[in-house]
């Protein structure tokens, strides 16, 4: 009896966790990290979907790429494992909110474009020695380094 008692309160506390990860009132940060002995039986997949967010898709997606099985049980994954999980739901996490907000995804956008014109740029000068780069110049760097074919000249109408 005092077995079946103990099981009973580990499902309930495991149940309460899962409600407290929908409802954003616990981090799955500190889920996955916690050394906590009733949290050892979970599975990873279970507490995965509990949290806003992450649907089955975006589940299986990052257990298949921690290599870790649907049935593993949050007791056998190890620390290195955890932050790569982490580290990949992260990553997600933040794309999917960049897609829901057009102005910051502009944003991000203009910024790689200006952080690339930057590179390109130095390349060309420590490459050359010369000022500004044209986009001519930036061409053949390219197809010099990388063997790309030459660019055909737009024919007109």
């Amino acid at each position: 009896m005092a077995a079946l008692a103990h099981g009973n309160k580990l499902r309930a506390r495991r149940k309460e966790l899962k409600k407290e990860l929908g409802d954003d009132d616990v981090r799955l940060a500190d889920v996955l990290l916690s050394e906590a002995e009733w949290l050892q039986g979970m599975r990873v997949r279970e507490i995965l979907l509990a949290a806003p967010g992450i649907g089955k898709y975006k589940a299986n997606r990052a257990l298949r790429v921690t290599m870790l099985s649907s049935t593993t049980r949050l007791g056998k994954v190890s620390p290195p494992t955890r932050e790569r999980l982490l580290a990949f739901l992260e990553g997600s996490l933040q794309e999917v909110q960049v897609r829901s907000d057009p102005a910051k995804q502009i944003a991000d956008l203009t910024e790689r474009v200006e952080g690339l014109e930057t590179l390109v740029a130095t390349l060309l000068q420590n490459d050359r020695g010369q000022g500004a780069p044209t986009p001519d110049a930036a061409q053949r760097v390219a197809e010099e380094r990388y063997s790309l074919p030459p660019r055909r000249e737009e024919v007109s109408s």
